[in-house]
């Protein structure tokens, strides 16, 4: 008997026009141009380690929405070039250099 086997896709082997990438709901919150590489995204754990803080800090600006996150079954998400210009957007310029202040 000559039976056929589907090739099953590995996770890893997922693109990004993949049906189950498609219907995803996470995918639907990221903007995707086709034929370009999936948006890197960052668990909490891996995020807290690339800003080195604590996951309740994190928690904090999730909690009052100052941090770009997704939600995706219950665990939070985060892209890295949303991370990476939500950094840009707080950076502040470098302070005036100016006389001393003398008291006295």
């Amino acid at each position: 008997m000559d039976q056929t086997r589907k090739q099953s896709t590995a996770p890893h082997q997922i693109g990004a026009e993949s049906p189950i990438l498609q219907q995803s709901p996470l995918m639907a919150t990221v903007p995707h141009v086709p034929g370009s590489p999936l948006p890197e995204l960052m668990t909490l754990t891996e995020l807290c380690a690339f800003l080195k803080v604590k996951p309740s800090y994190i928690y904090s600006l999730t909690s009052t929405d100052r941090i770009p996150y997704r939600k995706f079954a219950g665990t939070l998400r985060f892209v890295k070039a949303e991370i990476l210009q939500w950094i840009d957007r707080g950076r502040r310029g470098p302070r005036m250099v100016g006389p001393t202040r003398r008291d006295g």
